[in-house]
């Protein structure tokens, strides 16, 4: 899923009104986007390993946005290829198999050429597991991930609204219910059916619109309110709740014991994974409004003014802070190797920075898209960074393979 924060929403809004009164074209795009749909761009094939793998929104259940064992492009990078869909999505892009996902596509990772797909996933970003591709639409469909085939479907009780986001761990899928109601189902993966929910009160419960976290025994999620939760991942029991009395974005990420993620009030917090009490909380210079990426020894939040800011995962002290003036509201970051990549909400830029120190290594932009009296831009999740590539996915529906020249 791509979390739809407060703030995208009404930047969403005011894109569309601004258009829409202006008849032209947003700035930012590094083009202005034509009618037709397909690989609309391609400069080169991506090498790309079959084993290589960011099979998740966040790349795996925990929701760290990270993965050491992997480096995307370090020095001077460019577009290989762009495949064209025009579906105005919010869904972000995994990559496993040797092929990439999106919006309700299926395309070639080395080639950018579709192989398959084509359903209404287009608000919410898959997962892959076990041969299986997993889309929450207005229904959780299980798809061969090969093809894209329905294997099978699983019905909410309510089909009002897309689902929220999925995060598939042992077997079991566990997905938010629809409109940001606090509700979490989990779903068989074999089957489809529905083995538990967690159901609480909504006059107690905020709402909840980011995929949660999945680690050990245990599913994390955190409301609109502040409020962190724990439910048992085998019964759906809740096991404790935690008030910060911040008003928190994005998902909840756990590492090593710890729950971290930001908050629209310009603070980054840690609680302890098994109760719920606090570790830290650290006061940043720009809103975090998106999922946080966490390695062992380093958080790092984004903020909407072009902010990146690194911590440190034991007492939260700030290690560095920079701003990019120019780039506008950044999404998620993602860490790989000894760089983080972030990609602009505002006008599609995607960033290389070192992660030691914040320095930018390249910056490549994508382009806006002209939807008749409209236009849309803007990258939508954090990258998947696989194999010497980064993957990214846009709001006009378009998905680019980023690599070194």
């Amino acid at each position: 899923m791509s979390p739809c924060s407060r703030r995208r929403a009404l930047r969403g809004g005011l894109v569309t009104a601004t258009a829409c009164l202006a008849g032209c074209v947003l700035s930012g795009g590094a083009e202005d986007g034509e009618s037709e749909t397909g690989r609309t761009l391609h400069e080169s094939d991506v090498a790309l390993d079959s084993a290589a793998s960011w099979a998740g929104y966040r790349r795996d259940p925990r929701n760290t946005g990270h993965d050491p064992d992997v480096s995307g492009p370090t020095d001077d990078a460019a577009v290989a290829w762009r495949y064209s869909a025009r579906t105005e999505a919010e869904s972000g892009v995994v990559v496993d198999g040797g092929r990439a996902y999106a919006g309700g596509l299926v395309l070639d990772g080395e080639t950018g050429e579709r192989i398959g797909g084509e359903w209404h996933g287009h608000m919410s970003t898959p997962a892959v597991a076990d041969g299986t591709l997993f889309v929450p639409t207005f229904d959780l469909e299980g798809r061969d991930a090969a093809t894209g085939e329905l294997d099978w479907t699983f019905e909410p009780d309510s089909q009002a609204s897309g689902l929220g986001g999925v995060t598939v761990v042992d077997g079991t899928a566990y997905v938010l219910g629809k409109l940001g109601r606090p509700l979490v189902y989990a779903v068989d993966v074999e089957t489809g059916d529905e083995v538990w929910r967690w159901d609480p009160d909504p006059d107690e419960v905020e709402s909840i619109r980011s995929p949660p976290a999945v680690a050990g025994d245990a599913v994390y999620l955190v409301d609109e309110a502040g409020t962190a939760y724990a439910v048992d991942g085998e019964t759906g029991d809740e096991a404790w709740r935690r008030p910060t009395w911040v008003r928190a974005s994005g998902s909840p990420v756990v590492v090593d014991g710890t729950v971290y993620f930001g908050s629209e009030d310009s603070e980054a917090t840690a609680l302890r994974a098994g109760d719920g009490e606090p570790k830290w909380r650290r006061r940043l210079g720009h809103e975090s409004d998106e999922t946080v990426a966490v390695t062992p020894d380093a958080v790092f939040a984004t903020g909407g003014d072009g902010s990146v800011t690194r911590l440190s995962t034991a007492d939260g002290t700030i290690e560095w802070e920079r701003r990019y003036d120019d780039v506008g509201q950044l999404g998620s970051p993602t860490v790989a190797g000894d760089a983080v990549y972030v990609g602009s909400q505002s006008d599609g830029t995607v960033l290389a920075l070192e992660a030691d120190d914040g320095t930018e290594d390249w910056r490549v932009e994508t382009r806006s898209v002209f939807f008749g009296d409209y236009s849309r831009v803007g990258v939508v999740d954090g990258p998947a960074v696989v194999d010497g590539v980064v993957y990214v996915a846009t709001e006009p529906g378009d998905v680019y393979a980023i690599a070194e020249v």
